[in-house]
């Protein structure tokens, strides 16, 4: 378990690392909130003690922006007699604990009987999807964790941002994070998928149209620009837009204002802009069929999100959160079904995952997922993986565990992974040539 400590008294910190020294804590020790920030982006803390000798607003909007990234962290608050009361306050609303300094070993250690028991629960449940849900967005890889940390820091500011990856990736996912970790957070996040609708269409959905504008317009509509004022816009498929439209989105982000179709008026509008494609916009640009202009306004801050193939260590979790969602927790995956799916390269990402687990799960019978149960094409390429002149880890893992279930019997642990026997015994004999 990770334990972080705020404190810039040595004497504070001498005493905090006496009492640490026999509890089964790796300790992190940072003397400013700043460097929390830091280490915050580096792993997840299930404890965090944090030493506040004057109670300043930085220090409230520190406790709620990193309660709100992480609800499962727990704060110890030290604080002296001065400032106890709001500190207080705030250990009241988030059930954390408070030490008014000086205190002594012994008020350390009850607080610590009281709280360890809660912590040590939660830990024990460390494999659960929830530990690794970054506002709604499942992993823990760490090609994640970079796109968590540039999430958070983007979130602070208006900046606009363009959101680059495959389809299935999870883009507005990432769009909604950035929205609710902002300052924007209590009005509106509306996406829009640009590619989906024609550029009349489009425009009158971006930019709203007066009464008359055009056959069917019977009555005036405030367009999404208007719609999230002080909000937050979301336009998906950027890439697919008109040439016309993209002329007229760079001036809404040139200028920040909008005119209705069929109006003379100028609107200004105040919605922050995240934007997102699939498509490679440089060759767009080369090609002549994107605006060089337009891809410099929405390219301030991008991000660019890696393929569910660059991320299999998050597979498991993920697979986890799926049977859970469409299961009701009542159905799991074995590992040998849970590997076989990190062989595959999943074309489709976290969207095709999402799929397969469906499925799955509505053709089990029983309360367990086996490697039997997926897709024949999954199967198909975890089987050419065994039936290849190299064993990796991953599929001397599976062959043995298949076996240790199957109580020795090979043709018992082949059927486990829907393989044949012959199989299953050329397996073996590449392992033993691998092993020796």
């Amino acid at each position: 378990m990770n334990l972080l400590v705020i404190s810039a008294k040595e004497k504070t910190r001498r005493t905090l690392r006496n009492f640490f020294n026999n509890k089964n804590f790796e300790v992190f020790w940072t003397k400013r909130l700043g460097e929390a920030e830091v280490e915050l982006k580096q792993r997840i803390f299930q404890v965090i003690v944090l030493d506040v000798w004057e109670f300043s607003e930085e220090i409230s909007e520190f406790i709620n922006r990193t309660k709100s990234l992480f609800p499962k962290v727990k704060f110890i608050h030290i604080t002296n007699f001065q400032t106890s009361v709001e500190i207080i306050g705030l250990a009241n609303h988030f059930h954390s604990r408070v030490l008014v300094d000086p205190f002594s070993q012994t008020e350390l250690e009850e607080i610590f009987e009281d709280f360890l028991p809660i912590v040590l629960t939660e830990n024990n449940e460390q494999n659960s999807e929830d530990d690794f849900d970054f506002n709604g967005i499942i992993g823990n890889s760490g090609s994640m964790k970079r796109v968590f940390s540039l999430i958070q820091k983007v979130s602070q500011n208006d900046t606009t941002v363009l959101i680059r990856g495959a389809s299935g990736t999870g883009k507005e996912l990432i769009a909604s994070a950035i929205h609710k970790l902002s300052h924007r957070k209590e009005n509106l996040f509306l996406p829009v998928n640009c590619g989906a609708l024609t550029e009349t269409l489009l425009e009158s959905e971006l930019f709203g149209h007066e009464k008359g504008s055009f056959t069917g317009a019977i009555s005036k509509k405030i367009g999404k620009f208007e719609e999230a004022e002080d909000g937050t816009i979301f336009l998906d498929e950027i890439g697919d837009i008109s040439a016309a439209m993209q002329v007229k989105l760079l001036r809404v982000l040139q200028q920040r204002e909008i005119t209705r179709v069929g109006g003379s008026g100028v609107i200004p509008v105040n919605a922050r802009v995240i934007a997102a494609t699939n498509k490679n916009l440089e060759k767009e640009i080369q090609e002549g069929t994107f605006r060089e202009d337009l891809f410099y306004r929405l390219n301030v801050f991008p991000i660019r999100l890696p393929q569910l193939s660059q991320r299999k260590d998050d597979i498991p979790i993920l697979v986890r959160h799926f049977a859970k969602r469409f299961s009701k927790g009542e159905i799991t995956f074995s590992e040998e079904a849970i590997q076989g799916l990190q062989s595959y390269h999943f074309p489709g990402n976290i969207r095709e995952l999402e799929n397969i687990i469906e499925r799955t799960l509505i053709l089990c019978d029983g309360k367990e997922v086996k490697f039997e149960n997926l897709p024949a094409n999954i199967k198909s390429i975890a089987e050419a993986e065994m039936n290849s002149g190299y064993v990796s880890s991953f599929e001397k893992d599976l062959l043995l565990k298949a076996i240790e279930k199957a109580n020795g019997n090979k043709s018992t642990a082949a059927k486990l992974l829907g393989i044949s026997t012959k199989t299953l015994y050329s397996m073996l004999e590449k392992i033993e040539i691998s092993m020796n």
